[in-house]
């Protein structure tokens, strides 16, 4: 590989602008922009600030051998994971590494980039987001105090970056994970540090600690990310599922009602859909939780998607691990297959659904088709510039909870567009679901702790 400083930058749109100011800064002063790269026809041979377009994206093998490139940083933001992967096989033809910027979120008033960083199999299945947010919308966001729980994690984290983006009065981060959210915190104040920041250490179980947050800050929305996540673990310890996802999100909604918060969004998933696993049998009692509640003061939404790449504890980062110590890759079964999503496609439509609901909707993201497991592997694969046949790929069986395939929605759920094209809103009788049902639930509470394991599992299933 080319130890040369030299770098390339594909793509001389706003994007690769903002990154030729930055990588201008004293900190990167080891490397030497070359020009650009564009498909544009218009921008070919031009010279945009101090540099030239020095061809298309076809030319780019010819260009880093002609220039001795030593680093092609792609700065398309707005590329789809196809345009990206056919980018990155070209780059594969040179000597070149490479980076990519990550994507921002198109239309609002960022005057800033993210760090470049290595490419994720995110970038080889992503999708641009259309942004149907208002000027209004947008105004209302910059006034709003907005507090995120388990904000240290996957969703919640990137929801904070992406938030910062609308330039909100405060975000407040809170998680009971004290390391993860010490790193968020220094990520926000370093990359977003016109933003004010705060970040909460607490659990949601702890219903007065949680109480005095809410309180203290009067958030305008909630975003209530805050879960336990792991199929497996939860079907191991289906008691701190009850605590966590039922007991902490009740918690949640509770005090959300009491100080008359304005918007409360609560972020599920698809394993709440005909779910056989105690994780998603919890994320759906909560669903219809929300559901129940009819407020004047407090607008209740739900968004529901599937499964997030590269998010922490799935399967992407085990498989990478996997594929970095030369295999063999563990696979449950060639046939299983997920909707998946990138963590920044997930953040921004949750963002977006939050202020498009009027109070009391089921939202789903639009997933588009399931990729088999064994596709995702094979783009990691290309990641790391390995053929197919390079490392064993076993099979070793469903899990206890698993299923081969998930569902976005009920039968019952009647799914209709949005207005956005990828944020669908179910219609639901909300008045089916009784005043029994909310009572029931808290009693069971009480009474889990007195419960073996299988008296908890066969409980929450009667619910759903």
């Amino acid at each position: 590989m080319s130890q040369s400083s030299n770098v390339l930058i594909v793509g001389a749109g706003k994007a690769g602008l903002l990154l030729l100011a930055e990588l201008n800064q004293p900190k990167y002063k080891k490397y030497q922009v070359v020009g650009f790269i564009d498909d544009d026809p218009e921008k070919l041979s031009t010279k945009i600030e101090t540099l030239f377009v020095l061809g298309s994206t076809e030319q780019i093998p010819e260009i880093v051998e002609k220039l001795e490139i030593g680093l092609s940083i792609i700065a398309i933001p707005s590329a789809t994971g196809k345009t990206i992967t056919r980018i990155v096989d070209i780059i594969h033809q040179t000597s070149s590494s490479f980076m990519i910027v990550p994507p921002i979120f198109q239309n609002l008033k960022i005057d800033t980039i993210s760090a470049p960083r290595k490419i994720s199999v995110d970038d080889l299945i992503r999708a641009p987001i259309e942004n149907v947010l208002t000027e209004a919308s947008m105004e209302e966001i910059e006034n709003y105090t907005i507090l995120i729980t388990g904000a240290a994690g996957s969703i919640g984290s990137e929801i904070c970056i992406q938030l910062a983006g609308c330039s909100p009065k405060q975000i407040i981060g809170l998680d009971v994970a004290e390391t993860p959210l010490f790193e968020l915190a220094n990520q926000m104040n370093q990359n977003h540090n016109k933003i004010t920041f705060i970040p909460a250490l607490a659990n949601i179980r702890d219903e007065k600690r949680l109480s005095k947050i809410i309180r203290k800050y009067k958030p305008n929305i909630i975003y209530h990310c805050a879960a336990f996540k792991h199929v497996g673990m939860m079907e191991q310890f289906p008691h701190e599922c009850v605590k966590n996802n039922i007991q902490g999100s009740i918690n949640t909604i509770k005090i959300a009602l009491e100080e008359k918060i304005e918007r409360l969004v609560f972020v599920s998933t698809d394993k709440a859909v005909n779910p056989i696993n105690v994780m998603g049998i919890s994320k759906r009692i909560i669903e219809k939780y929300v559901l129940a509640q009819n407020s004047k003061d407090t607008k209740f939404m739900i968004v529901r998607f599937g499964n997030v790449l590269e998010s922490s504890g799935s399967a992407i980062p085990i498989f990478k691990k996997q594929i970095e110590n030369g295999g063999p890759v563990l696979l449950t079964d060639k046939r299983m297959e997920r909707f998946f999503m990138t963590i920044t496609e997930a953040a921004q439509l949750v963002i977006q659904a939050s202020i498009l609901g009027k109070g009391g909707e089921l939202f789903v993201l639009d997933m588009g088709e399931p990729y088999k497991m064994l596709d995702i592997i094979h783009k990691l694969f290309k990641i790391y510039d390995y053929d197919k046949d390079d490392i064993k790929i076993e099979n070793i069986g469903i899990r206890p909870g698993e299923k081969l395939t998930e569902e976005l929605f009920h039968d019952f759920e009647k799914p209709e567009l949005s207005q956005h094209n990828r944020i669908y809103i179910c219609n639901i009788d909300n008045d089916e679901i009784s005043e029994d049902f909310l009572k029931e639930i808290d009693r069971f509470i009480e009474e889990a702790d007195h419960m073996t394991k299988e008296e908890i599992s066969a409980k929450m299933l009667e619910f759903v």
